[in-house]
């Protein structure tokens, strides 16, 4: 073997010894699951609020693009000559919505 090769199998044994004394002491495995539960849990909250903000984005630019299609319906009709009162009942703006479309 190659000095790198040794020093590799002394590193990985030094390692595995490591590990076998942390998983040997419960004291140790309590500290870490408990750092482990804390991070999982602060990822959990993360996303969920990621999630949050992503579904009312969605929700809002759903409400935007209604309102924008109402408008747009307004002008349209308005373009026809139709009464304002007609508008506003097949679109659900107000006179004053429909004047300024």
């Amino acid at each position: 073997m190659t000095d790198s090769l040794v020093e590799q199998e002394e590193f990985l044994a030094k390692v595995d010894e490591a590990y076998r004394l942390f998983n040997a002491n419960p004291e140790l495995m309590d500290i870490y699951e408990g750092r482990h539960k804390a991070r999982v849990t602060q990822t959990l909250n993360m996303n969920a609020a990621r999630r949050k903000g992503r579904d009312e984005g969605i929700a809002l630019g759903k409400a935007e693009g209604k309102a924008e299609g109402k408008l747009e319906t307004a002008r349209l009709m308005k373009e026809q000559g139709l009464e304002f009162e007609v508008i506003a009942t097949c679109t659900g703006l107000s006179l004053e919505e429909i004047g300024k479309a």
